[in-house]
């Protein structure tokens, strides 16, 4: 061991810089890029079957589609619809505008920056994403809700993930406790897989499309907090 260590040392110093939580591009770092990596090799996967036309994962969507319909009830109906209310267009800029004067009325420019280019880029990346793809929505004889434009992946999906991740997170800098803050990440999480849910409860996405807009939303959450903890903490430093 002494002369694995001694061989190996500026490795091994490499790798537990990479694993400390205070340093300047330490833990933080790490489990960002782990977390960009899976969302993204998630996503891949999806649009790949997509893309092939993967018998399998069209029949899987069906399948759970039929199975949730079957499922709706009057008092479902108008929770989904309230919680989907949530994860709007009309909600999402609401809460971005509200979001960008508080930062920018406290001079707080670093979560200022932060929060207009992760809510900007979500849209361009839904955008982008929906055009690349164009895959017409799920077709219902008795729709909950209408929606005309493409399914792949969930917008709603991706502007919760980013947007309500994007305040868990500086939330989660502000408390001093790890109960607040576990049940500030755990209340953030139940509203957005909430969201996702009420998409398919209401038959305008199919199941890929919304784990497919979790995972879109994934990486550019964790790739706008690795950017925010680099200016950060090289302030600090």
């Amino acid at each position: 061991m002494a002369r694995l260590r001694s061989r190996y040392n500026r490795q091994l110093l490499w790798l537990r810089r990479r694993l400390t939580p205070g340093e300047y591009l330490g833990l933080h770092l790490t489990l960002g890029l782990l977390a960009a990596a899976g969302c993204l090799w998630i996503f891949g996967r999806l649009a790949d079957d997509l893309v092939r036309s993967n018998d399998s994962l069209v029949s899987f969507d069906q399948t759970a589609a039929s199975n949730i319909r079957g499922l709706t009830t009057p008092a479902l109906t108008t929770f989904f619809l309230v919680v989907t209310a949530l994860g709007s267009i009309e909600a999402i800029a609401l809460v971005s505008m509200i979001g960008a004067v508080i930062f920018g009325a406290w001079r707080w420019w670093l979560l200022f920056w932060t929060w207009v280019v992760a809510a900007g880029g979500s849209v361009l990346l839904i955008l982008l994403l929906k055009v690349l793809f164009a895959r017409p929505r799920p077709y219902v004889e008795q729709p909950l809700l209408l929606e005309t434009y493409y399914s792949f992946p969930s917008g709603h999906a991706i502007q919760a993930v980013v947007l309500y991740g994007m305040l868990a997170y500086f939330t989660v800098l502000a408390l001093r406790t790890w109960r607040a803050r576990g049940a500030i990440v755990f209340g953030t999480s139940l509203l957005v897989l909430s969201i996702g849910c009420s998409r398919m409860y209401l038959g305008v996405h199919y199941f890929s499309d919304v784990v497919a807009g979790f995972a879109a939303g994934g990486v550019w959450l964790s790739t706008c907090i690795m950017a925010m903890e680099f200016f950060r903490r090289g302030a600090q430093r």
